[in-house]
């Protein structure tokens, strides 16, 4: 595995640019849940020493993202089915709330950012860029929850981002899925936009019961 062209080109921290390009390839699914992780030949293909992986390794691990077993190699965190359906239960109370609120507090300067990111996920999908498309995607999502008002709502869910931004790359596998979200996506924004709190909440809603029938579905449930 060469890892190295993904290595970020301007960052003043070692540890960070591998601890970036180590995240990119566990959230676009390069290394998969449970795959070992061996700090000498990550290294070898970043064409760094072993101590700014292993300082990564920890960064990882804090975000849920790489277990650290002592004496062992670290791995690739797992991700079960109660990971999965916990944070969807998280989601589909919480985003609901939050666009629910978004459409009261968004500026139009917010309500044009998020039709960039539908044009842009359009252009996406165009281009069969299915991880340029999921990085929109989660974009969408951070401008709706910066934009709640509720600086408390959006902590809790930035808690948990990297491990929703994890499973929404989970949860879109093909072209026909990728469609069927931007759909659901298109219908948010325009509840957001015509200032409709109750559609914003059911287009959010059946979004995120969308998002778990596909990930119920690779779990085989």
């Amino acid at each position: 595995m060469n890892l190295k062209n993904d290595m970020p080109q301007r960052k003043p921290n070692l540890s960070a640019q591998v601890y970036q390009t180590i995240k990119k390839a566990i959230m676009d699914n390069t290394l998969k849940p449970g795959e070992p992780l061996l700090e000498r030949q990550l290294a070898e293909s970043l064409g760094v020493s072993r101590t700014p992986v292993r300082e990564a390794f920890k960064l990882l691990a804090m975000d849920g993202l790489v277990k650290l077993v002592p004496n062992r190699e670290a791995e690739v965190a797992d991700i079960s089915i109660m990971d999965v359906k916990e944070i969807i239960q998280i989601r589909s109370r919480l985003e609901t709330l939050a666009a629910r609120l978004c459409t009261d507090n968004a500026t139009a300067d917010d309500i044009d950012r998020v039709e960039e990111r539908i044009a842009a996920m359009e252009g996406c999908l165009d281009r069969s860029d299915y991880l340029g498309y999921l990085e929109n995607d989660l974009g969408m999502h951070s401008i709706i929850l910066s934009c709640c008002g509720n600086l408390r709502l959006e902590a809790i869910l930035k808690s948990l981002g990297e491990q929703i931004s994890r499973l929404t790359y989970l949860s879109v596998g093909d072209a026909d899925q990728a469609r069927e979200s931007l759909g659901h996506h298109r219908r948010i924004f325009r509840a957001i936009s015509s200032k409709d709190p109750d559609a914003a909440e059911a287009a959010m809603a059946e979004h995120i019961e969308n998002i778990r029938e596909h990930l119920y579905r690779r779990f085989g449930l």
